[in-house]
């Protein structure tokens, strides 16, 4: 492999566990947006954030891999 198709790869691998934990912290969202308290709130606040910055990292990802 060159250094662009083991980097290639490497950013699939890093989407991939990134596409995976966004759906943890969505189905986290979802279960204190229904079950939740007010005590949640803090919780919730920093899932959606941190969500947040996982999906604008898919999407510089996403852009990279559109160049090649």
């Amino acid at each position: 492999m060159t250094w662009t198709e083991s980097e290639s790869a490497r950013l699939r691998e890093e989407r991939a566990e990134l596409a995976k934990k966004r759906s943890e912290l969505t189905a986290a969202i979802e279960r204190v947006q229904h079950v939740g308290s007010a005590a949640d709130g803090e919780e919730y606040v920093a899932a959606r954030e941190e969500k947040a910055l996982i999906q604008a990292r898919i999407d510089e990802i996403d852009e990279i891999l559109a160049r090649e």
